[in-house]
């Protein structure tokens, strides 16, 4: 439906991270009263993925971006920070494993660092950020 996601916040990651990271970081950021949308439950390059993304793409006011290698590697992942880079929509980076270089999209926004051994700190400096970029 038109419209619906417009309160939303995009989710892109690689797909090994779904488990590791994006599901406790959806947790927590619904818990905090955000809303999320992920294309987990969506079959990948699909025509009703590809409609869901664009709606997503369109709608949501800002973008989290899981960056690993994978994640940088992975067409969808750079299909989606490119576009809100583009359009000039927030972007907030999480680096959840090391890269060798930052794409120069994402390199303008400040990091947020995952701690593998305090996660919930990550994930609360990140819920703080998205509230403070979303107004």
């Amino acid at each position: 439906q038109t419209g619906a996601l417009l309160d939303h916040v995009f989710i892109t990651y690689a797909r090994p991270e779904w488990q590791s990271i994006v599901v406790p970081m959806m947790a927590l950021m619904q818990d905090a009263g955000l809303k999320v949308w992920v294309d987990q439950y969506l079959i990948q390059g699909g025509d009703d993925w590809m409609i869901a993304v664009e709606q997503a793409l369109s709608e949501c006011k800002l973008l989290v971006v899981v960056v690993s290698p994978e994640a940088l590697e992975s067409r969808y992942t750079r299909l989606a920070y490119r576009y809100f880079f583009n359009r000039e929509k927030p972007i907030v980076p999480v680096l959840y494993a090391p890269v060798d270089d930052m794409p120069l999209e994402l390199k303008k926004h400040p990091v947020i660092t995952y701690n593998s051994a305090d996660r919930k700190k990550t994930f609360d400096e990140l819920i703080a950020e998205v509230k403070r970029l979303k107004g």
